[in-house]
């Protein structure tokens, strides 16, 4: 479940978000509160939560300097601001720490609800994100045996061929949305394609064309947890001009419609 921190000096508005937030639609629990910044920055840091629900304006400690102290610790949660002073001030020192969302008080436990969600799905596709990078660092450590092979004939052409690699993978990246080919990637290296796509799948364990099927769908996957788009945009954006190809290829990998994944 996701965990919470709310912080406000005021107890009433404590006690009344804790029983009206819904939490078992949300898949959290509140793990903690405070009634100031201080006590609000020891309760998180005990207990690491995804999301901070704070007030700005508290005693021995505001809020904005408790969230600043946050950044400064890499604190990488979730940070919400729920405050009954829309001073332009307070909303440009937000911004500056990076604040996700910044609501006037009085606010309806609706648009609270819908704030938390954005910052859970924000979540969600920031985790897919790490699985994929993991990934890709785990299929590039598979160089250290790939060079003792016949391919890799001297320390230079090691060097060589993980720069290769490292180049193809960041052009995916870069281009997954476009019409690409290994054919063009190998033009810009001078080598022939078939060499380029022996040395990509010893290095990551994928041909050219799976990979970046895979990245275009982890790509799709976020995206659809964002809920910003229809499919047949998020079809688009990751490169396939035809949205009922593109779900096929999302059942295939991914197990499930893009449709039945929204949900």
């Amino acid at each position: 479940m996701w965990k919470i921190v709310i912080i406000d000096d005021d107890p009433q508005v404590l006690t009344g978000m804790k029983r009206a937030i819904p939490w078992g639609e949300l898949n959290a629990v509140c793990v903690g509160e405070g009634l100031d910044g201080k006590k609000g920055l020891d309760v998180i840091r005990n207990e690491r939560p995804d999301i901070v629900l704070t007030d700005i304006y508290m005693p021995v400690m505001s809020g904005l300097e408790m969230l600043e102290q946050l950044r400064n610790e890499d604190y990488q949660g979730k940070l919400i601001i729920l405050s009954g002073y829309s001073d332009f001030e307070y909303a440009r020192q937000a911004l500056r720490l990076q604040v996700d969302d910044y609501l006037s008080k009085p606010v309806t436990i609706s648009t609270i609800k819908t704030v938390i969600q954005n910052a859970i799905r924000q979540l969600e596709q920031e985790a897919v994100q790490r699985v994929f990078q993991e990934e890709i660092k785990q299929r590039l450590k598979m160089y250290e045996p790939f060079y003792d092979n016949d391919l890799a004939k001297s320390g230079n052409e090691n060097i060589k061929h993980k720069k290769m690699v490292e180049f193809v993978i960041q052009y995916i990246q870069e281009h997954y949305a476009k019409d690409i080919t290994i054919c063009e990637i190998a033009e810009k290296l001078y080598i022939s394609k078939n060499y380029l796509n022996q040395i990509f799948k010893k290095a990551t364990g994928e041909s050219f064309n799976h990979y970046l099927t895979l990245v275009r769908l982890e790509k799709a996957k976020a995206m659809i947890l964002e809920g910003n788009y229809l499919v047949y945009e998020i079809a688009e954006k990751v490169g396939y001009k035809n949205t009922p190809y593109f779900s096929t290829l999302f059942k295939k990998y991914m197990g499930m419609n893009p449709t039945d994944f929204i949900r």
